[in-house]
């Protein structure tokens, strides 16, 4: 079977074109829930989430249906993740059980929370 066999029946798409797929971040904010529940102060419409540290983090979502979810999740650092709409980040994901991932900030400094992208 030839490469051109393969890959039959898949649209040709070019390099430019492959890029469209990328998400481009034009916004980034940081929502720290290091002493309280943290809301997004500015961005209503994420994208994507990121952390800067593994851990475990928990949060609100809207689905496609508009409902709110909650998700306690395992988090990467440096992995960017699709959940729109992230409209809370908690304190604790169990009990008084801490969130565990961390995200710096502009200034630098390190807390406890997560970064919303848009």
């Amino acid at each position: 079977m030839s490469i051109g066999e393969l890959f039959k029946g898949f649209p040709r798409i070019s390099m430019e074109g492959a890029a469209k797929f990328l998400p481009g971040i034009t916004e980034t904010e940081v929502v720290s829930s290091a002493s309280a529940d943290g809301v997004p102060a500015t961005i209503n419409n994420s994208r994507l989430i990121s952390v800067d540290t593994d851990g475990i983090v928990k949060f609100d979502f809207k689905d496609e249906s508009g409902n709110v979810c909650t998700e306690v999740k395992y988090m990467a650092k440096g992995v960017w993740y699709h959940y729109r709409n992230v409209s809370k980040v908690y304190r604790y994901y169990t009990g008084t059980t801490a969130v565990t991932t961390t995200v710096y900030g502009t200034n630098g400094v390190a807390v406890v929370g997560l970064k919303l992208h848009r």
